[in-house]
């Protein structure tokens, strides 16, 4: 869940990702996990666990996109997915964009060296296309998030979590990224989008989020000179769609990652002690992981 434009060389693990919502309760995701000579490419859908996979060969990733062949397209505001038991075709349309010219992870995030780097380049967008695993759902209605992620493969332990249905239709997205940073440092960063403003938390050497996570569960506290961001998620641990995970070095994947597809997140912003927002979701990612092997 990492990622940026302002890459000099291939990382060894470079991740898309994208997320479609609908009203009534239902959750897609799409993704692909970019190694050097190779891709891990896949597609989840809730209700039902579903998740469909395979590996691709000559991924070809550049500052619009990655393509894979015929079988894989993505670019932030477009993807287009053609695998196994598997199709996407999805356009988005009145996207909110990332908008500071550093990822995610702060202006750390454009110096070399770090574990994991992280860019949140679509926060909300509609979308119109179609997903199909066994049953086609329109995207019609639909709301679309979209990110990338970057770095020397997969830390030894990370905790992501997104959402953007809240209760009466608030136009908000919650998206956080959290794990290894520089050496022993551990760093999270906490994105919201809310009331048209951009709210950005957390620096790597400086941080200024702490997370206190349990299986199932995920506590942030975050807070800068203006503002006050808390965020408590729960899923079961049990629920948990299982994702394959790329093994850049061997051209293989393992069932390793524990993702939420539809945990329950509740966010809460201060803007120099004031309430700007009081939220909740009952759709919202949520994963906290640890590296294969």
């Amino acid at each position: 869940m990492i990622g940026g434009s302002r890459l000099r060389r291939q990382p060894t693990l470079d991740g898309w990702y994208w997320r479609f919502t609908w009203p009534d309760g239902r959750v897609a995701a799409a993704l692909t996990g970019v190694c050097p000579g190779w891709a891990l490419a896949g597609v989840a859908m809730h209700p039902g666990r579903v998740w469909r996979s395979t590996i691709l060969d000559a991924p070809v990733v550049d500052a619009r996109g990655v393509r894979i062949g015929s079988a894989f397209a993505g670019e932030p505001e477009r993807l287009r997915v053609a695998i196994p038991g598997a199709r996407v075709h999805a356009d988005l349309r009145d996207a909110v964009r990332w908008s500071r010219p550093w990822p995610g992870t702060g202006p750390a995030g454009l110096l070399p060296g770090m574990r994991q780097y992280w860019l949140p380049h679509v926060l909300r967008a509609q979308a119109e296309g179609f997903v199909e695993v066994d049953e086609r759902w329109s995207l019609d209605g639909a709301t679309a998030y979209a990110e990338r992620n970057w770095g020397n493969g997969f830390p030894p332990e990370w905790w992501w979590g997104e959402a953007h249905d809240f209760r009466g239709g608030d136009p908000v997205t919650v998206a956080f990224a959290g794990g290894p940073a520089v050496g022993p440092l551990r760093a999270t960063a906490i994105v919201v989008h809310v009331g048209g403003r951009l709210v950005r938390l957390g620096e790597p050497v400086l941080a200024g989020v702490r997370a206190d996570l349990a299986p199932g569960r995920w506590v942030l506290r975050g807070r800068s000179l203006r503002h006050r961001v808390e965020i408590e998620a729960a899923a079961q641990p049990a629920a948990a769609h299982i994702l394959d995970v790329p093994v850049p070095a061997e051209r293989r994947t393992v069932p390793w990652s524990h993702q939420h597809l539809a945990g329950r997140l509740r966010v809460r912003v201060s803007r120099r002690g004031r309430l700007v927002y009081e939220g909740e979701s009952s759709l919202a990612g949520l994963e906290h992981g640890r590296a294969p092997g």
